[in-house]
């Protein structure tokens, strides 16, 4: 962790469903891919970046990340 950077994640991927074959935001339907786009904007006009990946076994891991 570095102590210069605010981070945020929110992973609603129930347990055991976070694994290597997540899909990045890139390769997620178009569809359900426009609120993660927006959330992506957001984080990028604000100085940070973000990330999101959809799980096989259901569930999906949002992170931003500023530096303070």
């Amino acid at each position: 962790r570095d102590p210069n950077t605010l981070s945020l994640m929110i992973d609603d991927s129930p347990p055991g469903a976070r694994d290597a074959t997540a899909l990045p935001l890139a390769n997620i339907d178009p569809q359900q891919r426009q609120g993660l786009a927006r959330m992506e904007e957001l984080a990028t006009l604000s100085g940070g970046t973000f990330t999101a990946s959809c799980h096989a076994g259901g569930g999906a891991t949002l992170c931003a990340h500023w530096s303070v």
